[in-house]
């Protein structure tokens, strides 16, 4: 043969090569990150079932249809139906509220609760005690110049107060039940009629360091090598304390919670070690804090582990992931009722609202995920539409309000379902047409770009929801199989749309 035939002969052999490869490469890819198959309409993936054969299938509660506002700073509460969810949920809004807006405007839209700051005197008066609720935070510690959480002076330090003077600053909280609500309890201590509390602090340090004690910190003459023990200590005992002392001095049979510290973190379990290494709890969780052996985490009533989101959650598209990896997390490391903090803007600059469908999708998988509800914070109070004011100087877009309104607008079609002894699952769920199955966390899918498919189960039904956040269009289709125990169903998600539907099993 000669060198031109050869040549000619090992160039064909190597693109058979290549050309297969190829196409191995491609099947192999597609069969493990199938984000934007559509399993109806691709031979590759084409159903390994007839979805006429199956039985008790679901029933899709159909996107709620409105004009999201286009104006700025204004909310149009009344463009959603009066709805309420099942009484054991707690919604708390702690956002921007509008000039001429009322509290029934809100509490008859899917919240439950108004926060005591987003409430107006004559409010605070009117509502009722299961209407209320209050976040107070580190500023109230600082106007005693305290330096248990004095966050101008960068001071977070357990050290510096005696347990009697930090006693004596929470219990001096009594003051909010005459102030505001003018219904103390009975008894000589005006405890304050209100159904939720908790303290937003943020003090606790994962790894503790002298920098941020006091100057003249009783902590900073600890050695070097006691040091860690010795803050383990006094911080757990603070802090159970401040658990404590709030319920005995402050409110009347309110649940108390604490944003920080979390189980095991408030936010940002990609990670997959925090969903099975018992050290990535935070240390305080299991850390004793008197004879009993019990801690802070015996005292409260419910946990907030946070749903912030980060700019590069919306440039990844990776925000609804975290939603759930933080539940999962938490709720796989503490049975602790859940009543995360929600934000609908980015935390760090230029705090750019969350898309339609992940505000949509938020409140919808955070009662997918088993929590009880959430508390919807923001950092505005009043604002006029399409005004500045000196109170409220920048003006901003409200559509992720809306948007997160009408998932628990949908979620509300399902009142009978959730009012019943539910349980939070995770389906099977089969990304090749039901030739296999998975059942993948959320950082799981989040790794390989998988739609997120969660449920609700009861007495013989389920309510599921699902989404495909990395959907690359609004028109692209993604059918998926899934399952729980003997119930099978199929299900297609188009574009980004939150899916959201009921059977029985």
């Amino acid at each position: 043969m000669s060198d031109l035939k050869m040549n000619t002969v090992l160039k064909i052999f190597a693109f058979c090569i290549l050309a297969g490869t190829a196409i191995f490469g491609y099947n192999f890819y597609r069969e493990q990150f199938p984000e934007d198959a559509d399993f109806s309409q691709n031979e590759h993936f084409s159903l390994q079932l007839n979805p006429a054969t199956l039985q008790n299938r679901l029933t899709e509660t159909p996107d709620f249809p409105f004009s999201a506002v286009t104006d700025n700073n204004y909310i149009g509460w009344e463009k959603f139906p009066v709805f309420h969810l099942p009484s054991q949920f707690k919604f708390v809004f702690h956002g921007a509220r509008m000039e001429n807006d009322n509290l029934d405007q809100i509490l008859s839209r899917g919240f439950t609760h108004v926060d005591i700051s987003r409430m107006s005197d004559q409010e605070k008066v009117k509502s009722k005690v299961s209407q209320r609720a209050i976040m107070m935070g580190a500023n109230y510690f600082t106007q005693f110049n305290a330096m248990f959480s004095n966050a101008p002076l960068g001071v977070m330090d357990p050290f510096a107060e005696t347990d009697q003077k930090f006693q004596n600053y929470v219990a001096q909280l009594q003051g909010i039940c005459f102030n505001h609500y003018h219904d103390c309890a009975e008894g000589s201590v005006m405890r304050a009629t209100v159904d939720l509390f908790v303290w937003d602090l943020e003090n606790v340090l994962y790894k503790p360091e002298k920098k941020y004690l006091a100057p003249n910190s009783p902590g900073r003459n600890i050695p070097d090598d006691k040091f860690d023990i010795a803050y383990f200590n006094e911080m757990a005992k603070k802090y159970r304390l401040l658990v404590e002392t709030t319920k005995q001095n402050v409110v009347a049979g309110a649940k108390v919670g604490t944003y920080n510290p979390g189980c095991p973190i408030e936010m940002g379990n990609f990670n997959l070690e925090n969903y099975k290494n018992p050290s990535s709890k935070m240390w305080m969780w299991d850390w004793p804090a008197g004879s009993d052996k019990k801690n802070y985490r015996d005292f409260v009533d419910f946990q907030t582990p946070g749903g912030y989101f980060l700019t590069n959650n919306l440039e990844n598209r990776d925000g609804i992931y975290q939603i759930m990896a933080d539940q999962e997390v938490n709720a796989h490391w503490s049975s602790i009722p859940r009543i995360p903090v929600e934000w609908m803007f980015t935390t760090n600059l230029p705090n750019a609202p969350v898309p339609p469908k992940l505000a949509e999708a938020t409140s919808i998988f955070t009662v997918m995920s088993g929590a009880q509800g959430a508390w919807f914070w923001d950092e505005v109070f009043k604002m006029t539409k399409n005004q500045s004011t000196l109170q409220n100087p920048r003006q901003r877009n409200y559509a992720c309000y809306e948007y997160y309104i009408a998932g628990l607008y949908r979620l509300s079609k399902h009142n009978d379902f959730l009012q019943t002894n539910y349980q939070a699952v995770i389906p099977e769920v089969s990304f090749d047409g039901g030739k296999s199955f998975s059942q993948l966390n959320a950082a799981e899918l989040r790794q390989k770009s998988l739609p997120l498919v969660r449920a609700l189960v009861s007495k013989g039904r389920i309510l599921l929801a699902a989404q495909n956040p990395k959907a690359t269009g609004a028109d692209q289709k993604v059918t998926l199989v899934v399952k729980y125990g003997n119930w099978k169903d199929v299900i297609t998600l188009k574009g980004e749309n939150v899916y959201l539907g009921e059977a029985r099993m």
